[in-house]
């Protein structure tokens, strides 16, 4: 089962504290092709969590993971 945690993120931030999610890519990592993308995320400017993938997707999928287990939304 894939669980889409940037939406399970976006949906707990609009209906639980009302506070913007920004991703910010920090890193890209190794040759072309075979890259590995470090992101950043942010809750209301806040840096929260940290993930990395071999694409910007499931890098950002990874943070936002992150995320929801430190704020006590999901465990894992």
């Amino acid at each position: 089962m894939n669980i889409d945690y940037k939406s399970l993120l976006q949906e707990y931030s609009q209906n639980e504290v009302n506070k913007k999610v920004k991703y910010v890519l920090s890193a890209e990592i190794g040759p072309d092709n075979n890259k590995t993308f470090l992101y950043d995320v942010f809750l209301d400017g806040e840096l929260l969590a940290k993930g990395e993938g071999s694409s910007k997707k499931k890098a950002q999928q990874m943070a936002a993971k992150e995320c929801l287990i430190k704020l006590g939304e999901i465990y894992e």
